[in-house]
């Protein structure tokens, strides 16, 4: 997840240094997307299975030791996050955080503007995205895959 999220970076800063009023970066997003569904249906179906991994080791001594030296350092303005809030993070930058950007860009830019129609054509695929990968988190058929090749069961609680 994080080099195709660098790819992107590097794309869209690439973008910013030539910028003129008639860019676009709707273009940028497109193919990033596409890229991007699997890897993040396979963390939110996997997503679970790391929730029951945690709720069986987090009270450990060794564990609640580390996190106890962790959280002292890891104080955010809304307070100590839990490992759990850590997880989901990934899921809801696509989800949400990237969901609220595109509403934004698209209230914000002229309908006559070249990157009108493909700043809609991605947020199609982001409800697409977040459709799928709700789905993938609540259907218990899929909460076992681990990708092609890796069908082992890797934790057992």
């Amino acid at each position: 997840i994080i080099p195709l999220h660098q790819e992107l970076l590097d794309s869209l800063l690439s973008k910013f240094e030539n910028w003129s009023d008639t860019q676009t970066i709707g273009d940028v997003f497109k193919p990033f997307l596409s890229a991007v569904i699997d890897p993040y249906k396979v963390y939110a179906i996997n997503y679970h299975d790391c929730l029951i991994v945690w709720e069986d080791i987090r009270d450990k001594p060794g564990v609640k030791n580390f996190l106890e030296s962790t959280y002292a350092k890891t104080t955010t303005s809304a307070g100590q996050l839990d490992i759990g809030a850590f997880l989901i993070k990934p899921i809801q930058r696509i989800t949400r955080d990237y969901t609220m950007i595109f509403e934004r860009l698209i209230k914000y830019t002229s309908e006559i503007h070249p990157d009108y129609l493909l700043l809609n054509k991605v947020m199609d695929e982001l409800k697409h995205i977040t459709s799928e990968i709700n789905s993938a988190t609540h259907d218990p058929s899929n909460l076992k895959y681990f990708g092609p090749g890796q069908e082992e069961e890797v934790y057992s609680p």
